[in-house]
């Protein structure tokens, strides 16, 4: 699974907006945007900083993913 869903996947998961992730990540929502749309590929460095920001390890990040949310 890309990395895009992932971090799409747990940032809903965690109940973050994108502006929470990347203010917690110090970067911009628009990075995060990009990477989740799949146009960007982060750095090994930002991915860490993005799965930190969320609480997680990198092998959580990368194990089982959480159920999707179902639109209200």
């Amino acid at each position: 699974m890309d990395i895009n869903v992932r971090l799409t996947r747990w940032r809903e998961h965690k109940e973050m907006t994108k502006s929470a992730l990347a203010a917690a990540a110090e970067t911009t929502p628009q990075a995060v945007d990009r990477i989740e749309d799949g146009d960007s590929q982060p750095s090994l460095h930002m991915l860490e900083r993005l799965v930190e920001a969320m609480g997680l390890t990198m092998a959580e990040f990368y194990g089982s993913l959480p159920k999707a949310r179902r639109a209200s």
